[in-house]
């Protein structure tokens, strides 16, 4: 995931340069690895959409419980 943050952040600045120039609102989206511990961070990195699977449906809790979890960590 980590190794990610640099190629996400590049994306970023150019979505927001071409925005800012008249270009097309854009959303920058991830898919994959996003969990609760991980989801602040990208968010942080400049991400708009996330896709989540394993973080919510797994066994190891609810799909309630995962999703509040996600949830409270991106509103700390």
């Amino acid at each position: 995931m980590f190794e990610m943050e640099d190629k996400v952040r590049i994306f970023r600045k150019c979505i927001d340069e071409q925005i800012n120039t008249g270009g097309h609102h854009t959303k920058l989206m991830i898919d994959g690895g996003i969990k609760e511990h991980n989801a602040a961070l990208v968010s942080e990195w400049g991400i708009d959409i996330a896709v989540v699977g394993s973080g919510l449906i797994n066994n190891k809790n609810s799909f309630k419980y995962n999703l509040n979890s996600i949830y409270d960590a991106l509103n700390k």
